[in-house]
């Protein structure tokens, strides 16, 4: 999931001796996403007035647009706000890929206090994000754990290292990161890139609704399997499930392990009970529960 978070760029880059939006957003990501899953992708910049002016007249299509035309997206915005904030503010937008929605979520309501926020809209893939987003803001930061790399194009050091140095020691400073890097993305984004287009936005799109729709379909056909199969293994899922989604240090993973080890034993009881006579030369007693999934694979 893409999210972006909008700021009033007048309002939030008045104060030079308070956070700026750039590290509340960080510590808001930092807080809301667990570490074991930390991994984003963030473009940041002015949303270009060119792309709006142009479409002015059509501006209540444009937030038809941007609030969901196929399947609604998730937002903090009303019709309103998103309309008032398109045409009557300068807007910086944080671009924010890898995020859940309930992370979105977390990351608005933190934001609320952030002199200048807006609000947040989920990225609808296709053209017009292309446009808006994508073609005209530059990437800025890689979130992976603990780490934060800081992006920038090769031929920015190659001859004189233009690079925001001030901004990478403030980052090293703001101990919010164990570690600060660089990180090339060499041609990506640049007029070199041959994917940088429209039409790739495009098909990047429908790859998007492609996927999510179908892997919604497993996640439907495994609930509707598991829950005829035995209907308390719906518990022993969400209990791992549920660790999992709050992991946060090794004795945690310990207990995901075990709550995977209990679910796969209770689906072997379900699907295959043990027996004292082996199965292809393997046991299957009560304690081999995985030759017992692999036997009763073999007989289905």
């Amino acid at each position: 999931m893409r999210t972006a978070f909008y700021f009033d760029e007048d309002v939030a880059y008045s104060r030079p001796l308070t956070d700026t939006p750039d590290a509340n957003v960080m510590r808001a990501i930092v807080a809301a996403v667990p570490n074991h899953r930390l991994h984003v992708y963030i473009l940041r910049g002015t949303l270009g007035y060119e792309v709006v002016a142009q479409t002015r007249d059509r501006l209540d299509a444009i937030v038809e647009h941007l609030l969901g035309i196929r399947q609604p997206a998730w937002t903090s915005f009303t019709p309103a706000s998103l309309r008032s904030a398109l045409q009557n503010h300068s807007v910086t937008a944080f671009v924010v890929r890898g995020l859940l929605a309930k992370d979105s979520r977390s990351i608005d309501a933190a934001l609320r206090e952030s002199s200048g926020y807006l609000g947040a809209i989920q990225v609808q893939p296709g053209e017009l994000c292309w446009l808006l987003y994508d073609s005209s803001l530059p990437p800025i930061y890689r979130i992976l754990g603990d780490e934060l790399r800081m992006i920038y194009h090769d031929y920015q050091a190659q001859i004189e290292d233009d690079r925001d140095h001030a901004q990478f020691d403030k980052w090293n400073r703001s101990g919010i990161f164990a570690t600060v890097t660089w990180e090339d993305i060499g041609l990506q984004g640049t007029i070199f890139d041959p994917y940088d287009t429209a039409d790739h936005a495009r098909i990047t799109g429908a790859s998007e609704e492609l996927v999510s729709d179908q892997l919604a379909q497993v996640v439907d056909e495994i609930m509707l399997r598991v829950a005829k199969i035995e209907p308390r293994l719906v518990r022993q899922l969400h209990g791992a499930l549920s660790s999992f989604d709050t992991l946060n240090t090794a004795d945690s993973l310990a207990h995901v392990s075990l709550s995977c080890r209990r679910l796969l034993e209770r689906l072997a009881d379900a699907l295959f009970p043990a027996r004292d006579e082996k199965v292809n030369s393997c046991e299957v007693g009560q304690k081999q529960y995985l030759n017992r999934l692999r036997a009763y694979i073999q007989e289905t």
